[in-house]
This record gives structure tokens, C-alpha cells and sequence, in this order.
């Protein structure tokens, strides 16, 4: 399975704003630590992740 790169940083609110394909999304922290796994303390990031990963976070979030 092929995988991708997906940026990200925290919100204000600890929201994580994802972007897929130049699309911005807002995910809730439970979802995006469930697939990304992260340290509590980071801000931003680019993470690799597989096409259902990021099919998930895309139907778990919010366009913006």
C-alpha cells in the first residue's frame, strides 16, 4: 500500500489542521492521535500516511 505526506498544525483549541491535496481540514486531537500518534507537545509536523489513514481523517474532520 502506497503512502502519502500530510502536513499539520495544532490549533489554538488543540485541533489539529490537516492538509490533504491542498485542502485544509479540521480534525478532532482523538482522531488525529489515533492514526498519527504524535507527542502530546507537538505543534506542527508532516507525517506519512497510508490512503485509508487519510481517508479517515478526511471523513472525521472539517473542510475548511
Amino acid at each position: 500500500m502506497t503512502s502519502e505526506l500530510v502536513s499539520y498544525t495544532k490549533t489554538v483549541l488543540n485541533w489539529y489542521n490537516v492538509t490533504i491535496d491542498g485542502k485544509r481540514y479540521n480534525v478532532p486531537p482523538h482522531l488525529f492521535h489515533d492514526i498519527v500518534c504524535p507527542s502530546e507537545r507537538t505543534v506542527c509536523g508532516v507525517a506519512e500516511l497510508t490512503k485509508l489513514e487519510i481517508k479517515a481523517l478526511m471523513n472525521g474532520g472539517t473542510q475548511l
